[in-house]
């Protein structure tokens, strides 16, 4: 089968993170963020905000890379931020019980509790950009259901994806050995149960991270690793796909994935089987 490729429009590469908001109501707490990310990188240029409606025009009139937003900011209404904000982090003192819920209402990659830790902020950012960079990946799947469900979670990560497909082990190989993918997918069950075996063959095509599918139940984590693979067990969540990529990618996981994970009680309709 021939590679199944996406139309790449010429752009540049995204910039580093270059203009941070961060809207609070405290002025104390406004600085000691805005100090903090000053000394994380005196590239990045902080515009402060106060009140809700300082926070919609700043939207409106600059590109803001990421935003820190306080839960309990004056103004601040949650439907105003929906799809216009780059980046959201919700900043709260102290965690409801609906919380991870709230965060993805509003489309929010991470919430953040004070007061502040800098370590964390700092790997925040570092991950933060890093997924906005384009990401190349390959996707090996006999099934085009599977195939178009996992690109449809992939594309819903905040990866910047570009993806390639197809559904042998050959094609694949041919793809991974022409060009390099960061991300290569990869069904075990790829020609009739061949693909854990064509594996070492992905590995020398220039070293992609492979994320290994599959169903089989003797197929260990630790035997997946022996390989330098992440294991991924079917059926599996979109929040367990975006999980694995930042394992690979060796990034740290915001929080609000990890209380996605924890949500993951049984299989969703989304999953794949």
């Amino acid at each position: 089968m021939a590679l199944m490729s996406d139309p790449v429009l010429q752009s540049p590469e995204h910039p580093f993170i270059a203009r941070v908001l961060v809207a609070d109501g405290s002025e104390a707490q406004r600085s000691s963020l805005a100090s903090m990310l000053r000394r994380i990188s005196s590239k990045i240029k902080v515009i402060e905000a106060s009140h809700g409606e300082n926070v919609e025009r700043v939207l409106f009139e600059h590109t803001i890379d990421l935003s820190f937003i306080d839960r309990r900011l004056p103004g601040f209404r949650r439907d105003a931020l929906i799809g216009r904000c780059e980046g959201l982090v919700l900043v709260t003192d102290g965690l409801r019980p609906e919380w991870s819920q709230t965060a993805m209402l509003v489309g929010a990659y991470e919430v953040m509790l004070k007061p502040y830790n800098e370590s964390r902020v700092e790997k925040l950012l570092s991950a933060f950009e890093r997924l906005r960079r384009p990401t190349t990946v390959l996707l090996a799947d006999r099934s085009r259901t599977a195939r178009r469900m996992i690109r449809e979670m992939l594309e819903s990560t905040w990866l910047d994806v570009q993806i390639e497909e197809t559904d042998t082990g050959a094609t694949a190989i041919r793809a991974l050995c022409a060009k390099c993918f960061d991300i290569a997918v990869v069904d075990a069950d790829l020609d009739q149960g061949m693909g854990l075996e064509s594996i070492p063959n992905f590995k020398t095509c220039n070293r992609p991270k492979v994320i290994l599918i599959s169903s089989e139940q003797h197929l260990t984590h630790a035997a997946a690793g022996m390989f330098g693979l992440s294991l991924l067990r079917k059926p599996f969540a979109p929040a367990a796909l975006e999980a694995a990529i930042y394992g690979i990618l060796k990034l740290w996981r915001p929080y609000l994935l990890n209380a996605q994970l924890r949500e993951l009680s049984r299989p969703c309709a989304g999953a794949i089987a």
